[in-house]
Order: C-alpha cells, then structure tokens, then sequence
C-alpha cells in the first residue's frame, strides 16, 4: 500500500471512524455523554492541534479524514472519500477550522443519510451521513438523500454550518455580583462542585443552554432568576432581553427529528419583514412555555449570607394584583410597596403590538393568576406562593399542578388552565413554522418518496458525477 501512494493511480478510502469525542471536546460541542477520555490523544491530533484546527482534533472522525487529507496532498493522490459519520463534522459551530482546510482539498458530490437506528444496538434519535468527496476545490453545500427504510428516498437534506451562530448573536455581560447558584426554579444548589454563582451587576435572570444545536434545545435550555450552577449560558439584562428571549422562543419552539438532531441555528434575517411581530409574539409563547422556571424566593442562605430574588420575569404589575379579588391580605400588603418587575413594564410599553392569539395568551395567563389567588394559603411552602411576584413555574405547579397541591382545584379553574394550554398551543403552532422562513434553521427539503432501483440517486455515483 505504501508503493501505491507512488504510482499515481486513483485511491478511493470508505471508512466509518469512532463517533465518541474526547472529554475536551463534550465542553465546546455539548456532545454530553459522549466523551470518552484519552479517545483524541493521537498522533494526528496533536498535529491538528499544532495546526490550530479547534475541535476537530478532538475527534476521531475529524482525525481520520485529515490522515487522508494530508496523505493525498503529500503524494499528490486523486483522492475519493466515503464516508459514514455524524454530521457533526459539517455543521458544528466549533469545528470551521477543520472545515475550511479539508475543503481547500475535497468537494462534496452527494451521499445519503438515515436514521441511526439502522445500526444495530444504537439508541436515539439523529442521522448517520454517509458522504462523498472528491478530490478538488469547491464552496457546494453538504446535500444527501434521505433514506426512509433501506430502499426508498424521501427527500434531501443539507447539512450547514451556522455562518452566524445564533448562541453568539446574544451580548454577554460579565457576571460579577455574587447570587445563589440555581439549577431550576426553586432548586438553590451550594456546593464546591458549583461552577457559577454570579449574575451581571443588572442581570434580571440566567438563560441556561449547552450547545447551539437541536438535539441540546430541549431539558437542557430554560431560564432561571439567578447563576445557573453550570455556568454555561449568560445573564439576562433589560439590554439582552429582546434577543434572548428571541433566542429561547426558537429553540422551544423547534420540534426534534432525527433529521434535524444536529442542526444548528443561526441569526435570523433581521430585515424580514415579518420578524419584529415574530419577536414580539415569541416573546409571549416563552414567558409562558415550561421552560420558564423564573421565580421568586425569599430567605435564601447561600454561603452564610441570606439572599432575596426576585421575579423580574412577572407579567402583572402591583396593581393589577391588588384589584384581585380574595387577594391574601399578606400578598395586597407586599404590593402596596412593590415595584413593577421588568417584564410587566415591558409588556404594558408594548401594549397593542401584539398579535391577537398573543393577547389571548396573556389574557389567560392573568386569569390563571386571578382564579387561583385565593388558594395561595394553601399551597406547599417550597413554592413560596407567598410571594406577590411567584413566576409561572411556581403558579403552575404549585396551584394547577398534578402533584405537590394538597388540594382540590375547583373544576373551573383547571377548566381556565386548559384553555390556557390550547391558546398557547395555537401560538407556537403560528410560530413555528418562521423558524425556517426567518432562517433560524435550515430549511429542509423532503419533496419526494421513491424507490432506489426506480430513480437515480446520490447512491448511484461512486467516485464520479450524478446520473
């Protein structure tokens, strides 16, 4: 093999490397789970490290693909690749570096995906891609079939980078006012193991996320009112709320395929005409989605200093909740002294921009805090419904919920939280659909269902052109 790299004859390399990442890289791709330590401490990858390639030297399937890379411009080889990966490789936001030099060498001229529970043993929801490459330069975008069983394609799929990551679009302040680390709404967590527990001089909460893909969107992405422990994400001030919350609504509102698993989003078109009322009903549907855990706690001992946090997050102003009727005399007392918090004063700034499912929303979400006022005595102490700006987590949970209420709702309240759940249903439903068309996401292309052995496909070209 080693005389052939000699005698200029064509090479043509199918491999399926390891997919498992060094612990390095779980921390700036958000691979969790599948770190595997000493996995990237090769030979090739301290020469992509040498070479500065980020994260792609912390993978073995980016390390097998450079060994090739640079073997064939060593030797001058006309090189064909395929290759059966993640597409990690061509949309992760950590892995440019390693993109921009194997593209000065290889273009993409087509391949396939499917689901990976096509391999034996693998559980979960995301692509396999298998790619293929030749020898040349090019800027042609990722684009493979989508295989719907072993025999049918479905559709193509285009597997992008995000040129501009929408988890950098955010301003990051620099947290410097220590407050009790959260890993949820009423879960204070003190512990050497912390790894945050300060917020910006002006942060109103903490938006939580660990990756800037899809498959990252879901339990680990939501919003607290103080540091989350992990320290990954950034404090939200009255500057970055607008885009924050922008940012939260596109990740909530996305639903997960094993197709778009590891999809990255982007900044979306500013200038699209429909985006500034997409802002503004987002911003709605998130205030009032689970991942909201926002709240309000009071007596809190972090580290022998005894700390209040507030609800900058709740969406009805003192008065609004001294004219409620039964209102708990405690609760009236501590709004006679109350200031408005952030979200109620900005909403009430933008009365009248919003759509009219939007209002409904709101609407709702009043009453759901008018209805069940009166019960607030009652309710477990660990939500501290005693308090006048409780958020919506401790409202629904502690009130509506299923559990932890240790009493009997009266059924036209729980009548009130299912029409609540329809309204903001109908809301995100609308919404979705501008996740693409505003760009936050690839669009996808899934226009046909046909049989391989009927339609010419990527399948059908080996180390040449399409059919």
């Amino acid at each position: 093999m080693r005389d052939a790299l000699t005698d200029g004859k064509p090479w043509i390399f199918i491999l399926n490397p390891p997919y498992a990442a060094g612990t390095d890289m779980k921390a700036v791709t958000g691979e969790l789970g599948a770190g595997k330590a000493g996995r990237s401490d090769t030979v090739v990858g301290a020469r992509m490290r040498e070479l500065k390639m980020g994260s792609g030297c912390q993978n073995p399937m980016g390390q097998f693909v450079f060994k090739i890379k640079e073997m064939s411009e060593r030797h001058s080889l006309k090189t064909n690749i395929g290759l059966i990966s993640l597409p990690l490789l061509w949309t992760g936001s950590g892995l440019g570096e390693f993109r921009v030099s194997f593209r000065k060498q290889f273009s993409p001229i087509g391949g396939f995906c499917f689901n990976c529970s096509e391999f034996q043993g693998t559980s979960g929801a995301w692509p396999v891609a298998y790619t293929l490459w030749e020898t040349g330069e090019s800027d042609g975008d990722v684009v493979v079939d989508i295989l719907d069983g072993p025999d049918t394609v479905a559709g193509q799929k285009t597997f992008a980078p995000a040129e501009e990551p929408l988890s950098k679009w955010v301003d990051r302040p620099k947290n410097t006012v220590t407050r009790p680390a959260m890993n949820g709404a009423i879960g204070i967590v003190e512990r050497t193991s912390v790894s945050l527990d300060r917020l910006a001089a002006d942060g109103i909460g903490y938006l939580y996320q660990t990756a800037n893909d899809v498959q990252h969107s879901g339990s680990p992405c939501y919003i607290v009112s103080g540091p989350h422990e992990s320290g990954h994400g950034w404090s939200m001030t009255t500057g970055n709320f607008h885009n924050s919350m922008v940012s939260l609504a596109a990740k909530k509102l996305v639903v997960s395929t094993w197709l778009n698993n590891r999809d990255e989003f982007s900044v979306p078109n500013l200038s699209d005409s429909d985006y500034d009322q997409f802002a503004l009903d987002a911003t709605v549907w998130s205030l009032f989605h689970g991942s909201n855990n926002t709240s309000s706690l009071g007596n809190i001992t972090y580290k022998g200093e005894v700390y209040d946090v507030p609800n900058h997050f709740f969406w009805m102003t003192p008065e609004e909740m001294m004219q409620i009727d039964n209102l708990p005399r405690p609760i009236w007392q501590q709004c006679r002294t109350a200031k408005p918090r952030f979200v109620s004063q900005w909403l009430q700034e933008r009365n009248g921009q919003f759509s009219p499912d939007a209002k409904l929303v709101l609407e709702l979400g009043r009453e759901l805090v008018r209805i069940s006022a009166p019960l607030r005595p009652s309710a477990l102490p660990k939500f501290q419904l005693d308090r006048w700006d409780a958020g919506f987590y401790q409202v629904r949970m502690g009130l509506f919920g299923k559990k932890d209420v240790p009493f009997q709702q009266p059924s036209e309240m729980m009548d009130l939280m299912e029409r609540f759940k329809v309204a903001h249903r109908e809301l995100g439903d609308r919404l979705r659909p501008m996740i693409y068309t505003l760009g936050f996401l690839p669009m996808e292309v899934v226009e046909y269902s046909s049989r391989i052995a009927s339609t010419p496909t990527t399948l059908d070209k080996v180390g040449g052109t399409r059919r």
